[in-house]
């Protein structure tokens, strides 16, 4: 059998990787499975308060968890990027589409964990009944493929690679950090990378306030360099509904999206550094956070 081209997927539907391959002596593609999602029981009949079992969904990018029992008592949804610190994460109940961080009654819990390495459920207020909590996590949808052009003269081994993968990593990069009256955060630097969009996402409880962005092409600090922008911005925003916005390489008047993803391909330190300025007479709380997705 040879096979000339190879492709790898993950498939959400079917919770599997499959592996694709075309065999030229059946002039057909021929499908095989591995890799079944993984899955975990964090809360086992509990009838107490406690942490229960942490669920490891390192390289993953979709969790679901499913609650079960009558009980009255609080389960509190946690994550943990560095696997020993927790911070509450935002589901969504996927029967009434509600997102929040914790539970009261059974059903079934979606989480967004790409970047995470482990999520728990944490029982509090614990007063009857028995509570399970199960969870399975599926892997970001991928692929990687190597072909060989139809009559090349290439022997099978130097095939032409062609690789398309998918990932999302979430950087936390302040941390519900405290910004005085008429204050700002100062400039934060940022690590280069390498992916193809880069989103900022920005939660603040005190308002007016301004997202000020640096980059490596267009130096200073503007509010232009973001889309949207965030100048003087009179609404507030939490961490389970932050600002979301992406970094401009060419601001101003004139730009459009396309050509800042274009010439985004050819300049990957799109941002160099951000200022969050707190233009309010009180003490806001801010946290920024980095979503990176190379497609």
């Amino acid at each position: 059998m040879s096979d000339y081209a190879q492709h790898v997927n993950k498939s959400t539907l079917d919770n599997i990787m499959t592996t694709s391959r075309y065999d030229s002596d059946a002039s057909k593609w021929v499908n095989d499975t591995a890799f079944p999602a993984v899955g975990a029981t964090l809360q086992s009949a509990a009838t107490a308060n406690g942490n229960g079992n942490d669920f490891t969904v390192d390289g993953y990018g979709v969790c679901m968890l499913q609650v079960t029992g009558t009980f009255s008592a609080t389960i509190t949804f946690k994550a943990s990027v560095d696997g020993t610190n927790f911070e509450d994460i935002a589901t969504t109940n996927t029967n009434t589409g509600t997102i929040g961080t914790t539970a009261t009654a059974a059903g079934i819990f979606r989480i967004n964990c790409a970047g995470y390495q482990k999520v728990r459920a944490v029982i509090s207020g614990y007063v009857s009944g028995t509570i399970t909590v199960t969870g399975r996590a599926l892997a970001v949808a991928g692929t990687q493929s190597s072909m060989q052009v139809s009559g090349s003269t290439l022997p099978e081994a130097q095939a032409i690679p062609i690789r398309n993968t998918s990932k999302m990593v979430i950087s936390t990069i302040l941390n519900a950090v405290s910004v005085a009256a008429a204050g700002n955060t100062g400039a934060i630097a940022l690590q280069v990378s390498t992916a193809d969009l880069r989103f900022l996402i920005v939660s603040i409880d005190q308002q007016p306030w301004n997202l000020r962005i640096s980059t490596s092409v267009f130096g200073g600090y503007t509010a232009d360099k973001a889309y949207p922008q965030a100048n003087g911005s009179t609404s507030t925003y939490t961490t389970t509904a932050p600002f979301t916005c992406i970094p401009l390489v060419i601001p101003g008047t004139g730009f459009t999206i396309d050509n800042n993803l274009l010439f985004k391909l050819n300049n990957p330190a799109v941002v160099c550094g951000f200022v969050v300025d707190n233009a309010s007479a009180a003490t806001a709380t801010v946290t920024v956070k980095i979503l990176d997705i190379w497609r």
